[in-house]
């Protein structure tokens, strides 16, 4: 996987991809096999960390970070979309 951002451990940067992406605590503890308390306890983290507020902030926030890993700046969309 990618390396932690803004200082988070790695069990930390999981919960964030997965909650930013949509998923639920409770799906998310299922997925990672960590409680629902525990996965509360790594958003809070990740939310102090990061200055994010709330979940979308945190989506906006690794969208964002993901972008610029490999796609240009500005670019619409992931990279690879283009009609080839």
């Amino acid at each position: 996987p990618h390396a932690p951002a803004h200082g988070l451990t790695p069990r930390e940067s999981e919960v964030a991809a997965l909650i930013a992406g949509g998923a639920r605590y409770k799906e998310t503890a299922y997925r990672l096999g960590i409680s629902i308390k525990t996965v509360k306890t790594h958003v809070a983290h990740v939310y102090e960390k990061t200055g994010c507020e709330s979940n979308v902030g945190l989506s906006l926030l690794l969208n964002k970070a993901e972008s610029g890993r490999g796609a240009p700046s500005g670019s619409a969309g992931p990279p690879h979309t283009k009609d080839r």
